[in-house]
């Protein structure tokens, strides 16, 4: 391990961190400065995770990239939706229109 960067400010800061994520995570205080292996694991990979995609540049690109093609993809949906909708409306419109039709072709029969 390599203590160079764990300074007692970093430390201290790390601490905070911790206190902050475990507060926030099962909405209690943890009143000691301990932690189950299984929960620093967990911290470990929410700040890992979380940090690569506030700092890295190539997360950046790629959510933005993600992002782009996940609104096409909502868009192109939502076109097909509408269009979906409006030939179920156009179809609907028909199928009322038939009886309508029917009534009035026996009505000009009888006359």
């Amino acid at each position: 391990m390599r203590n160079a960067i764990m300074t007692p400010k970093f430390s201290n800061l790390l601490s905070e961190l911790l206190q902050e994520w475990s507060k926030s995570e099962y909405k209690a205080l943890n009143y000691t400065d301990t932690y189950s292996r299984r929960a620093l694991l967990k911290f470990l990979s929410v700040t890992r995770d979380w940090t690569m995609f506030q700092h890295c540049i190539e997360d950046r690109e790629a959510m933005t990239q993600r992002d782009k093609h996940d609104f096409e993809e909502w868009m192109e949906n939502a076109m097909i939706d509408k269009q979906a909708d409006e030939e179920q409306e156009y179809k609907d419109s028909l199928d009322k229109s038939k009886p309508i039709d029917l009534y009035n072709k026996l009505k000009q029969r009888k006359n």
